[in-house]
């Protein structure tokens, strides 16, 4: 499902850091609502061009936040060079849409995972090290994630869960029960009174 009216993407390797993001998510969807929360592997529809997807809902997000693991800097492509050298990986396009569309980053680095030096990073994402990042231990991860969710919340109010219809709807129909209930208890009490 798409993002709607921007909201989180999170940006991960599928080898190193899936699983990770994958928890950050769920609790990131429970706390601001799953359309506010994208996660590529279960935001992108079938049959979607998943490149002009991918691209459109990191300059329509609020928060791109980029899951850091210890093998992030060093993973290789088949050739050997630097995976996140290469101008087409999507980590790197990501990040560096995100950038240019004026997207606030924010590295989550995982399990002791160095803070990043702007010399080894490419220079079209090297503001990435400048990012104040979070931290998401394994074994902390439900209140790391909570603590993220607070700070997410400190700089950008909007993300707060906002009432939808579906919401407003159910609410409207326990008021419209109660006062039914309301209703018929007086008319009982007037049925059985003395008069």
């Amino acid at each position: 499902m798409p993002v709607s009216g921007g909201g989180i993407f999170v940006n991960y390797r599928r080898d190193g850091s899936q699983t990770m993001a994958e928890l950050i998510d769920r609790d990131l969807a429970e706390k601001f609502g799953r359309d506010q929360v994208f996660l590529d592997c279960r935001s992108i529809r079938i049959g979607d061009d998943y490149a002009r997807k991918l691209l459109e809902q990191v300059r329509e997000c609020r928060v791109l936040l980029v899951i850091i693991g210890p093998a992030w800097l060093s993973l290789k492509t088949s050739s050997g060079a630097r995976r996140i050298d290469d101008p087409a990986d999507w980590i790197h396009r990501e990040i560096a849409e995100a950038f240019r569309a004026g997207v606030r980053v924010v590295p989550v680095l995982l399990d002791g995972t160095p803070r990043l030096v702007e010399a080894q990073l490419p220079a079209g994402i090297a503001a990435l090290a400048r990012c104040q990042h979070v931290v998401v231990r394994l074994g902390h991860t439900r209140p790391d994630v909570q603590e993220l969710i607070r700070r997410l919340i400190e700089i950008e109010p909007r993300l707060q869960r906002r009432f939808g219809r579906a919401s407003l709807l159910t609410v409207a129909i326990v008021l419209v029960v109660f006062l039914a209930m309301i209703l018929l208890i007086a008319i009982a009490i007037k049925l059985w009174s003395p008069s």
